[in-house]
């Protein structure tokens, strides 16, 4: 909800300096132990502030007008809560300031669903996020998180799922209000209108080290960023790749890789970080390996080179690894950029092969988004925000026969069916659809490419039994996939499946 400009806030603010935090006093940030990230217009946080005078609370609001809002309300009290403050800030802004272990509560109320799919690593629960708050928790430590948005709420039950380190204690319904919680001013609109509120409760049961990639880190602008036309670019080096700004060449028989400048626009180079994390991961002796690049600011034009990397071999574990993953990802990229542009985000999947590239793409469906990632194992790997099995028919049946009809299931797992174009086993999946509060959420039915001719047979059964909007589809290999669903324009979606190669670095024009 959008705020007006309130034209005493800055009066009001300043009055009350006691309580009103901005940037310039997180220097010397004051110890707390609560701490609720959006805390809009200060109710929550003041009556909760009220009902545990032993523990000192503060609230993170970016908005001005909220915050001006809450620091009137907390000057309206009688009592005031002295042991409550706020900060008009942003977390990624605050977060190295406050010292580990330090919190024993972490409040995120009714935050922001940021639903596109390019928004969603900006919600509160993602994973990224979850890893700072594991930093700052004590042990025993909790976040509680509640929402009207049922698609926010399923996510973050991913997210948790993912990040691992937080022991769940309660996801649902939130039907009862706890003796210690406070009501806050969505939640009561959102009650009287009917709508169900959702929580999760999770507990910091481990304090067992995170290490954070920086790269992760809130905030984080990648090292290896371009200026162009006087604006930061803040995408990473491989997606430069993809726009055909910079272009991979080598290793040579001398043992160097060279980025070069492949656009039609002079670049700006600003740091290497990011290509000296990737020597240390991937390289057996770092020291070994010279980076050379162009000072930052450095202009370099079309065809130019950015930088060089010595001491690479074609047979080296960095020289392996860098122009293997590098080359993959642009490829897989390229391809899942084509069908996403077909089909959509759901009607695209990527199925890699072995435990390496599982590993390898999860990190690129995660990170840059463009189609939803399964694994070749039962469970889930990353998909955008949410994971996606592939399933059997005979899977689907065995899901059925242990479903409690009775039980209404509060979120469902999305999955794509396979299945052989028989007439008995369509029949099958068909009744095991119709099942009332199946814990699955169809988002395709897929064939095996060799058995395409039986799409029609398939869309047939599938219309009469009054599913005619389950989209249908084909697994195919990654090559000649695009070919193949020339050949069939009845397909609506792809599983692509990815398998390792022995392919060199690839050139983008």
């Amino acid at each position: 909800m959008r705020l007006r400009h309130r034209p005493w806030a800055e009066d009001t603010i300043s009055a009350n300096r006691e309580v009103a935090l901005g940037r310039e006093d997180e220097e010397a940030l004051p110890a707390f132990d609560r701490l609720e990230i959006g805390s809009g217009r200060g109710r929550f946080l003041l009556e909760k502030a009220l009902k545990e005078p032993d523990h000192t609370f503060l609230g993170l609001e970016m908005n001005y007008n909220a915050f001006a809002l809450a620091v009137k309300r907390w000057a309206e009290m009688d009592p005031r809560p002295a042991n409550a403050k706020f900060l008009n800030d942003t977390l990624e802004h605050v977060i190295d300031r406050i010292p580990a272990g330090s919190v024993e509560e972490i409040y995120l109320n009714f935050s922001d669903p940021w639903p596109k799919v390019k928004q969603q690593k900006r919600r509160l629960t993602h994973p990224d996020r979850l890893a700072e708050y594991y930093r700052i928790l004590k042990l025993d430590g909790r976040i509680l998180f509640k929402t009207d948005n049922r698609d926010l709420f399923e996510a973050s039950i991913h997210y948790f799922e993912v990040f691992g380190r937080f022991t769940v204690t309660f996801q649902g319904v939130y039907e009862e209000d706890e003796p210690s919680d406070v009501c806050t001013e969505f939640e009561q609109k959102f009650r009287e209108q009917g709508f169900p509120i959702y929580r999760i409760v999770a507990v910091k049961r481990t304090d067992e080290p995170l290490n954070i990639d920086p790269r992760r880190r809130l905030g984080y602008v990648p090292e290896l960023a371009l200026y162009q036309r006087g604006k930061v670019d803040r995408l990473t080096e491989a997606t430069f790749r993809l726009k055909g700004r910079l272009q991979v060449e080598g290793p040579f028989e001398d043992g160097n890789i060279s980025l070069v400048n492949a656009g039609d626009e002079p670049v700006i180079v600003c740091g290497t970080d990011l290509l000296k994390t990737a020597v240390e991961d991937f390289h057996p002796e770092p020291a070994s390996v010279a980076i050379s690049a162009l000072k930052d600011g450095d202009v370099v034009e079309k065809g130019e080179t950015l930088v060089t990397i010595d001491g690479v071999a074609p047979t080296s574990n960095l020289g392996t690894t860098l122009c293997g993953l590098l080359s993959r990802e642009v490829r897989v990229a390229t391809l899942t950029r084509k069908l996403v542009e077909r089909f959509g985000s759901q009607g695209v999947l990527l199925l890699p092969i072995g435990e390496e590239l599982d590993r390898e793409l999860a990190s690129f469906a995660f990170q840059r988004g463009g189609g939803r990632l399964i694994s070749s194992k039962v469970g889930a790997r990353f998909v955008l925000s949410k994971p996606v099995e592939l399933m059997t028919v005979s899977g689907v049946l065995q899901e059925v026969a242990s479903h409690d009809e009775s039980k209404k299931p509060i979120s469902r797992r999305d999955v794509y069916i396979k299945v052989n174009p028989e007439a008995r086993e369509l029949a099958d999946l068909i009744g095991a659809l119709k099942r009332p509060h199946l814990g699955l959420r169809p988002l395709a039915v897929v064939l095996d490419g060799e058995d395409a001719q039986g799409l029609m047979m398939v869309k047939d059964m599938l219309d009469s039994a009054g599913f005619s909007a389950l989209p249908l589809g084909l697994t195919l290999p990654e090559k000649d996939c695009l070919k193949a669903l020339d050949s069939h324009p009845l397909a609506q979606a792809v599983c692509v499946v990815v398998e390792p190669d022995d392919e060199g670095p690839i050139r983008v024009a």
